[in-house]
């Protein structure tokens, strides 16, 4: 199996990215209804490559903060939130830091992050089936200092919903692999026996 990291709309390197590959997942900021103003003030929402997706294989996506939930939900190739598949466990979403910069409803959702009751759900369905292989777009708080640190980044990672709750359940199971984006940079390290994976912009492993 392939995982792509953030995509950001651009949509050319990600084709050539799954082309001849017989499956892949994407892990969030494909740019699914993430839309910008152009010079001339005229918004532009250019769409995700869906039909060659669809034709390449089987190439699907979960959801990042840069995705507009409610078009992700429309959307055949995505993977739900809570899904589970094999061994594999799966959730989006994140918290955008640049979110007072952004506009609500064009490139900004205030239910960019799923909420406590959804996370809840999330928590037990991770617990009862203690998966081999986690795919976020985040990851626990924790791994987000030590990416920043293996980077040798000074910068304090926010408090979020969501790296808290990533927190939580990667101290009560540890899986033995957890793939994950978001940060634009890319780690490779087991940590307390856990192998993460940060996968930068257009960034790939195989696994």
């Amino acid at each position: 199996m392939r995982f792509i990291g953030d995509v950001h709309g651009k949509f050319d390197h990600y084709e050539k990215l799954i082309e001849g590959v017989e499956s892949s997942i994407q892990i969030g900021d494909l740019g699914v209804g993430f839309c910008t103003l152009d010079p001339q003030g005229v918004v532009q929402c250019p769409k995700p490559p869906y039909e060659a997706m669809k034709r390449a294989g089987s190439h699907r996506f979960i959801r990042g903060n840069h995705d507009n939930p409610t078009a992700c939900r429309s959307e055949s190739l995505w993977i739900e939130d809570g899904h589970i598949e094999g061994d594999m466990f799966f959730c989006g979403g994140a918290l955008s830091a640049s979110r007072a910069k952004r506009t609500e409803g064009l490139n900004w959702w205030p239910d960019e992050e799923l909420s406590e009751a959804e996370f809840a759900a999330i928590r037990s369905a991770y617990l009862e089936m203690r998966p081999k292989l986690m795919v976020t777009h985040d990851c626990p708080h924790s791994i987000a200092e030590a990416v920043l640190k293996h980077h040798q980044v000074d910068k304090t990672v926010a408090q979020s919903r969501t790296r808290r709750t990533f927190q939580g359940m990667w101290g009560l199971h540890k899986p033995e692999i957890w793939i994950f984006g978001h940060w634009h940079l890319s780690m490779d390290r087991v940590i307390e026996g856990t192998r993460f994976i940060c996968l930068d912009e257009l960034k790939l492993i195989d696994i």
